[in-house]
Protein backbone atom coordinates (compact mmCIF):
# COMPACT_ATOMS: atom_id res chain seq x y z
CA UNK A 1 0.00 0.00 0.00
CA UNK A 2 2.68 2.41 1.11
CA UNK A 3 4.73 1.33 -1.89
CA UNK A 4 1.61 2.44 -4.23
CA UNK A 5 1.09 5.36 -2.31
CA UNK A 6 4.78 6.70 -3.31
CA UNK A 7 3.91 5.70 -6.87
CA UNK A 8 1.26 8.08 -7.03
CA UNK A 9 2.09 11.21 -5.16
CA UNK A 10 5.83 12.50 -4.88
CA UNK A 11 5.47 13.00 -1.25
CA UNK A 12 4.08 10.54 0.81
CA UNK A 13 3.54 11.10 4.98
CA UNK A 14 3.06 7.39 6.80
CA UNK A 15 1.48 8.32 10.11
CA UNK A 16 1.53 5.96 12.81
CA UNK A 17 -0.92 6.92 16.18
CA UNK A 18 -1.96 4.63 18.85
CA UNK A 19 -5.77 3.37 17.95
CA UNK A 20 -8.06 3.47 21.41
CA UNK A 21 -10.08 1.07 20.47
CA UNK A 22 -7.17 -1.13 20.72
CA UNK A 23 -5.92 -2.35 24.41
CA UNK A 24 -3.04 -4.24 23.23
CA UNK A 25 -0.24 -2.57 21.27
CA UNK A 26 2.42 -5.34 20.56
CA UNK A 27 4.72 -2.67 19.11
CA UNK A 28 4.89 0.91 21.08
CA UNK A 29 4.75 3.95 19.05
CA UNK A 30 8.56 4.72 19.16
CA UNK A 31 8.91 1.29 18.06
CA UNK A 32 6.96 1.15 15.04
CA UNK A 33 8.48 4.29 13.49
CA UNK A 34 11.61 2.51 13.56
CA UNK A 35 10.50 -0.28 12.03
CA UNK A 36 8.51 1.83 9.70
CA UNK A 37 11.68 3.97 8.49
CA UNK A 38 13.74 0.86 8.45
CA UNK A 39 11.33 -0.78 5.65
CA UNK A 40 10.76 2.20 3.66
CA UNK A 41 14.77 2.69 3.55
CA UNK A 42 14.83 -1.16 2.38
CA UNK A 43 12.77 -0.03 -0.39
CA UNK A 44 14.45 2.95 -1.52
CA UNK A 45 11.58 5.02 -0.67
CA UNK A 46 12.75 8.13 -0.75
CA UNK A 47 9.95 10.32 -0.94
CA UNK A 48 8.12 8.44 2.00
CA UNK A 49 8.26 10.14 5.40
CA UNK A 50 7.30 8.29 8.26
CA UNK A 51 5.87 10.14 11.31
CA UNK A 52 3.84 9.72 14.59
CA UNK A 53 0.93 11.70 15.86
CA UNK A 54 -0.69 11.47 19.65
CA UNK A 55 -3.99 9.63 19.37
CA UNK A 56 -5.57 12.88 20.45
CA UNK A 57 -5.17 14.24 17.39
CA UNK A 58 -6.63 14.16 14.08
CA UNK A 59 -5.34 12.38 11.34
CA UNK A 60 -7.10 15.03 9.00
CA UNK A 61 -5.58 18.07 11.15
CA UNK A 62 -2.04 16.24 11.22
CA UNK A 63 -2.25 15.93 7.23
CA UNK A 64 -2.90 19.99 6.84
CA UNK A 65 -0.01 21.01 9.13
CA UNK A 66 2.17 18.65 6.91
CA UNK A 67 0.85 20.44 3.53
CA UNK A 68 -0.88 17.29 3.21
CA UNK A 69 -4.30 17.40 0.69
CA UNK A 70 -5.18 14.16 0.35
CA UNK A 71 -5.72 10.56 2.64
CA UNK A 72 -5.34 7.53 1.31
CA UNK A 73 -6.91 4.75 3.41
CA UNK A 74 -6.85 1.14 2.82
CA UNK A 75 -9.77 -1.37 2.55
CA UNK A 76 -9.94 -4.89 2.92
CA UNK A 77 -13.51 -6.06 2.70
CA UNK A 78 -17.01 -4.28 2.91
CA UNK A 79 -16.85 -3.75 6.35
CA UNK A 80 -13.42 -1.95 6.16
CA UNK A 81 -15.44 0.18 2.90
CA UNK A 82 -18.22 0.62 5.30
CA UNK A 83 -16.16 2.50 8.18
CA UNK A 84 -13.73 4.27 5.94
CA UNK A 85 -16.90 6.16 4.29
CA UNK A 86 -18.54 7.20 8.01
CA UNK A 87 -14.57 8.68 8.13
CA UNK A 88 -14.38 10.40 5.14
CA UNK A 89 -17.63 12.56 5.57
CA UNK A 90 -16.09 13.51 9.25
CA UNK A 91 -12.78 14.29 7.48
CA UNK A 92 -14.77 16.07 5.06
CA UNK A 93 -16.48 17.59 7.96
CA UNK A 94 -13.13 18.94 10.20
CA UNK A 95 -11.49 19.80 7.33
CA UNK A 96 -13.30 20.31 3.57
CA UNK A 97 -10.17 20.72 1.42
CA UNK A 98 -8.80 17.16 2.15
CA UNK A 99 -9.88 14.63 0.03
CA UNK A 100 -10.11 10.54 0.71
CA UNK A 101 -8.56 8.03 -1.47
CA UNK A 102 -9.69 4.57 -0.75
CA UNK A 103 -7.38 2.01 -2.38
CA UNK A 104 -7.68 -1.98 -1.82
CA UNK A 105 -4.70 -3.98 -0.69
CA UNK A 106 -3.17 -6.53 -3.44
CA UNK A 107 -4.72 -10.10 -2.59
CA UNK A 108 -1.99 -11.26 -0.98
CA UNK A 109 -1.85 -9.06 2.00
CA UNK A 110 -5.62 -8.34 1.73
CA UNK A 111 -6.23 -10.61 4.87
CA UNK A 112 -3.65 -9.59 6.95
CA UNK A 113 -4.25 -7.22 10.20
CA UNK A 114 -2.61 -6.73 13.15
CA UNK A 115 -5.46 -8.77 15.23
CA UNK A 116 -4.99 -11.87 12.79
CA UNK A 117 -0.83 -11.43 14.04
CA UNK A 118 -2.13 -10.67 17.65
CA UNK A 119 -3.96 -13.85 18.30
CA UNK A 120 -1.60 -16.35 17.07
CA UNK A 121 0.77 -14.98 19.59
CA UNK A 122 1.85 -17.15 22.43
CA UNK A 123 -0.62 -20.43 20.31
CA UNK A 124 1.79 -23.56 19.45
CA UNK A 125 3.98 -23.05 16.64
CA UNK A 126 3.40 -19.21 16.75
CA UNK A 127 7.04 -18.07 15.40
CA UNK A 128 6.44 -19.87 12.13
CA UNK A 129 2.49 -19.18 11.48
CA UNK A 130 3.18 -15.37 11.75
CA UNK A 131 6.00 -15.35 9.43
CA UNK A 132 4.13 -14.66 6.24
CA UNK A 133 1.85 -11.85 7.86
CA UNK A 134 4.86 -9.54 8.34
CA UNK A 135 8.44 -7.81 7.34
CA UNK A 136 11.19 -9.74 7.85
CA UNK A 137 12.35 -6.38 10.50
CA UNK A 138 8.81 -6.42 12.18
CA UNK A 139 8.53 -10.33 12.50
CA UNK A 140 12.42 -10.31 14.07
CA UNK A 141 11.47 -7.55 16.66
CA UNK A 142 8.10 -9.67 17.70
CA UNK A 143 10.47 -13.02 18.12
CA UNK A 144 12.74 -11.31 20.50
CA UNK A 145 10.31 -9.16 22.42
CA UNK A 146 7.44 -12.04 22.24
CA UNK A 147 10.16 -14.86 23.54
CA UNK A 148 9.58 -16.84 20.77
CA UNK A 149 11.60 -20.21 19.78
CA UNK A 150 12.57 -20.42 23.49
CA UNK A 151 13.73 -24.36 23.86
CA UNK A 152 14.81 -25.30 27.59
CA UNK A 153 17.57 -27.36 25.90
CA UNK A 154 19.28 -24.63 24.71
CA UNK A 155 21.57 -22.34 27.00
CA UNK A 156 19.95 -18.64 27.39
CA UNK A 157 23.18 -16.68 26.25
CA UNK A 158 22.64 -18.37 23.13
CA UNK A 159 19.08 -17.19 22.72
CA UNK A 160 20.27 -13.88 24.14
CA UNK A 161 22.84 -13.60 21.63
CA UNK A 162 20.56 -14.01 18.66
CA UNK A 163 17.97 -11.87 20.25
CA UNK A 164 20.42 -8.59 20.93
CA UNK A 165 21.37 -8.83 16.90
CA UNK A 166 19.22 -6.24 14.44
CA UNK A 167 19.89 -7.43 10.94
CA UNK A 168 20.09 -10.57 9.17
CA UNK A 169 21.77 -13.25 11.75
CA UNK A 170 19.02 -13.31 14.54
CA UNK A 171 16.15 -14.97 15.64
CA UNK A 172 14.44 -14.71 12.75
CA UNK A 173 17.06 -16.44 10.91
CA UNK A 174 17.15 -19.28 13.11
CA UNK A 175 13.02 -19.28 13.29
CA UNK A 176 13.79 -19.58 9.06
CA UNK A 177 15.99 -22.58 9.22
CA UNK A 178 13.85 -24.18 12.33
CA UNK A 179 10.66 -23.92 9.99
CA UNK A 180 12.61 -25.98 6.76
CA UNK A 181 14.23 -28.08 9.55
CA UNK A 182 10.35 -29.76 10.36
CA UNK A 183 9.73 -29.78 6.95
CA UNK A 184 12.77 -31.78 5.90
CA UNK A 185 14.20 -35.54 6.29
CA UNK A 186 17.15 -35.78 7.94
CA UNK A 187 19.29 -38.79 8.88
CA UNK A 188 20.34 -37.54 12.27
CA UNK A 189 18.28 -34.61 12.95
CA UNK A 190 18.78 -34.19 16.42
CA UNK A 191 22.02 -33.06 15.60
CA UNK A 192 21.31 -31.37 12.74
CA UNK A 193 18.72 -29.33 15.31
CA UNK A 194 21.70 -28.31 17.92
CA UNK A 195 24.31 -27.24 14.62
CA UNK A 196 21.48 -24.88 13.94
CA UNK A 197 21.20 -22.88 17.21
CA UNK A 198 25.04 -22.78 17.15
CA UNK A 199 26.11 -22.18 13.92
CA UNK A 200 26.56 -18.83 13.33
CA UNK A 201 26.68 -18.36 17.46
CA UNK A 202 29.51 -16.37 16.99
CA UNK A 203 29.32 -14.04 14.00
CA UNK A 204 31.80 -11.33 13.97
CA UNK A 205 32.06 -10.08 10.17
CA UNK A 206 35.61 -8.70 10.51
CA UNK A 207 36.63 -12.34 11.35
CA UNK A 208 37.26 -15.39 9.51
CA UNK A 209 37.41 -18.02 11.83
CA UNK A 210 33.34 -17.81 13.43
CA UNK A 211 32.78 -21.34 12.53
CA UNK A 212 35.69 -22.57 14.52
CA UNK A 213 34.97 -20.06 17.43
CA UNK A 214 31.05 -21.33 16.87
CA UNK A 215 32.39 -25.20 17.36
CA UNK A 216 34.24 -24.40 20.35
CA UNK A 217 31.22 -22.96 22.36
CA UNK A 218 28.90 -25.55 21.41
CA UNK A 219 31.86 -28.00 22.75
CA UNK A 220 32.20 -26.22 25.62
CA UNK A 221 27.78 -25.81 26.25
CA UNK A 222 27.39 -29.69 24.80
CA UNK A 223 29.99 -31.85 25.62
CA UNK A 224 28.27 -33.85 28.55
CA UNK A 225 24.89 -33.75 25.61
CA UNK A 226 24.35 -37.79 24.94
CA UNK A 227 21.54 -36.96 22.77
CA UNK A 228 23.70 -36.05 19.83
CA UNK A 229 26.60 -36.91 17.79
CA UNK A 230 29.47 -33.93 19.04
CA UNK A 231 31.55 -35.09 16.27
CA UNK A 232 28.77 -34.74 13.84
CA UNK A 233 27.75 -31.45 14.78
CA UNK A 234 30.83 -30.18 14.64
CA UNK A 235 30.91 -31.13 10.91
CA UNK A 236 27.52 -29.47 10.33
CA UNK A 237 28.31 -26.10 11.74
CA UNK A 238 31.55 -26.44 9.75
CA UNK A 239 29.76 -27.35 6.85
CA UNK A 240 28.71 -23.59 7.16
CA UNK A 241 32.02 -22.29 5.51
CA UNK A 242 31.25 -21.74 2.68
CA UNK A 243 35.24 -20.69 1.51
CA UNK A 244 35.42 -24.49 1.59
CA UNK A 245 33.83 -27.51 -0.10
CA UNK A 246 30.60 -29.60 1.46
CA UNK A 247 31.43 -32.66 3.35
CA UNK A 248 30.26 -35.31 1.15
CA UNK A 249 27.32 -35.83 3.76
CA UNK A 250 23.53 -35.40 2.87
CA UNK A 251 22.84 -33.83 6.07
CA UNK A 252 25.58 -31.38 5.43
CA UNK A 253 24.60 -30.94 1.47
CA UNK A 254 20.70 -29.98 3.24
CA UNK A 255 22.16 -28.41 5.70
CA UNK A 256 23.32 -25.92 3.25
CA UNK A 257 20.61 -25.69 1.39
CA UNK A 258 17.97 -24.83 4.06
CA UNK A 259 21.35 -22.21 5.37
CA UNK A 260 21.31 -20.61 1.83
CA UNK A 261 17.69 -20.83 0.33
CA UNK A 262 16.34 -17.18 1.12
CA UNK A 263 18.67 -16.41 -2.25
CA UNK A 264 16.47 -18.25 -4.06
CA UNK A 265 13.24 -16.53 -2.48
CA UNK A 266 10.58 -14.01 -4.05
CA UNK A 267 12.15 -10.56 -4.98
CA UNK A 268 10.74 -8.93 -1.68
CA UNK A 269 12.72 -11.29 0.81
CA UNK A 270 15.10 -11.47 -1.25
CA UNK A 271 15.74 -7.35 -0.92
CA UNK A 272 14.94 -7.88 3.04
CA UNK A 273 17.79 -9.92 3.00
CA UNK A 274 20.20 -7.55 1.28
CA UNK A 275 19.31 -5.03 3.08
CA UNK A 276 20.41 -6.63 6.71
CA UNK A 277 23.71 -8.21 4.86
CA UNK A 278 24.39 -4.58 3.82
CA UNK A 279 24.00 -3.21 7.35
CA UNK A 280 25.86 -5.75 8.99
CA UNK A 281 28.86 -5.00 6.74
CA UNK A 282 28.03 -1.28 7.14
CA UNK A 283 31.92 -1.25 8.34
CA UNK A 284 32.75 -2.17 4.53
CA UNK A 285 33.10 0.84 1.57
CA UNK A 286 30.41 0.51 -0.91
CA UNK A 287 32.59 -0.41 -3.77
CA UNK A 288 34.50 -3.02 -2.09
CA UNK A 289 31.20 -4.69 -0.56
CA UNK A 290 29.32 -4.94 -3.79
CA UNK A 291 32.57 -6.36 -5.97
CA UNK A 292 33.09 -8.99 -3.29
CA UNK A 293 29.06 -9.60 -2.60
CA UNK A 294 28.69 -10.41 -5.76
CA UNK A 295 31.07 -13.08 -6.35
CA UNK A 296 29.87 -14.55 -3.15
CA UNK A 297 26.20 -15.13 -4.90
CA UNK A 298 27.72 -15.71 -8.06
CA UNK A 299 29.82 -18.89 -6.36
CA UNK A 300 26.37 -20.06 -4.49
CA UNK A 301 23.90 -19.86 -7.55
CA UNK A 302 22.24 -16.97 -7.00
CA UNK A 303 19.81 -16.02 -9.83
CA UNK A 304 20.44 -12.33 -9.29
CA UNK A 305 23.10 -9.50 -8.88
CA UNK A 306 23.13 -7.28 -5.74
CA UNK A 307 23.53 -3.86 -6.23
CA UNK A 308 23.73 -0.79 -3.99
CA UNK A 309 20.73 1.76 -6.10
CA UNK A 310 17.38 0.84 -7.15
CA UNK A 311 17.51 1.52 -10.80
CA UNK A 312 20.58 -1.26 -11.06
CA UNK A 313 18.62 -3.53 -8.70
CA UNK A 314 15.29 -3.24 -10.26
CA UNK A 315 17.05 -3.39 -13.76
Amino acid sequence: MIRRGAEIFSKLYVVIACNPDKKTFVIPIKNRVRLMREWTDIYWLNNVEVIAISEHEYTVNAADKLGANVLIRGIRNSSDFEYEQKMSRINESINPNIQTILLPPPDTIAKISSTSVRERLGKKNWESTIRELLPRNVYSYILKNEGGLRYKMIPKYVWDTYAKRQHYHNLAHIAELLSAFYRGKWEHPDDVFYAIWYHDLVYNTKALNNEQKSVAAFLKDQSFNERIDLDNVCKLIMATDYSKPCPDDLDCRNFRTIDTNIIFSDPDTIREYEYAIRKEYSWVSEKRYYYYRRKIMKALGAPYVPYPDREQYLG
